[in-house]
């Protein structure tokens, strides 16, 4: 039978803390699967997961990934009392971050003006900094910081020898039929 992970936090946004894992197996204290969003830290999901674990993942356009994040995290808020209707009691500490403080705490701005602010008034230790500058890069483990084109292309070999399947949104069915031949 196979033991999914139970919904847990494991250290995010900061890196997979297996330490941080409950509802581990009693038999060998191992997962089969871990379907969730996490910070990629190969040595500490090791610790939870089988030698022969299968290690997919998917990415998407860093355009439609941008988009897609900018409105979800800052743009549906249209103003303040569109955040605090929104919360419904819940914390908001991430809503916002960190484009809100890279636009200066001002609500409304679009896109465009949020690329021209963001070289800037970038600062990779506010909170939630790394939603506005290589947020796929950070969630597969790697710096912010990566510019040179030295440093993306090592990041991209070790991606590409971590993982078995990386599945493109933009090509779904085509990356279904990949982990098909994949995993069988």
């Amino acid at each position: 039978a196979k033991t999914p992970v139970p919904a847990f936090l494991g250290g995010y946004p900061g890196s997979f803390n297996d330490t941080l894992v409950r509802g581990l197996p009693d038999d060998d204290g191992k997962f089969d699967v871990i379907l969730h969003h996490l910070r990629f830290e190969e040595e500490n999901l090791k610790k939870v997961l089988y030698d022969d674990t299968v290690y997919m993942t998917s990415m998407r356009s860093p355009l439609s990934h941008f988009v897609s994040a900018f409105e979800f995290f800052y743009k549906r808020f249209a103003d303040s009392k569109a955040m605090e209707r929104r919360a419904n009691g819940e914390s908001l500490i991430c809503w916002g971050a960190p484009y809100k403080q890279i636009l200066n705490n001002e609500i409304g701005k679009t896109a465009n003006e949020f690329i021209a602010a963001v070289g800037e008034n970038y600062d990779p230790n506010m909170p939630w900094h790394f939603r506005a500058k290589n947020f796929q890069g950070y969630e597969l483990g790697f710096d912010t910081l990566l510019e040179s084109a030295e440093e993306i292309e090592e990041a991209w070999e070790v991606t590409d020898r971590r993982f078995d399947l990386i599945m493109i949104t933009e090509y779904y069915w085509e990356s279904l039929v990949l982990m098909k031949v994949r995993i069988g």
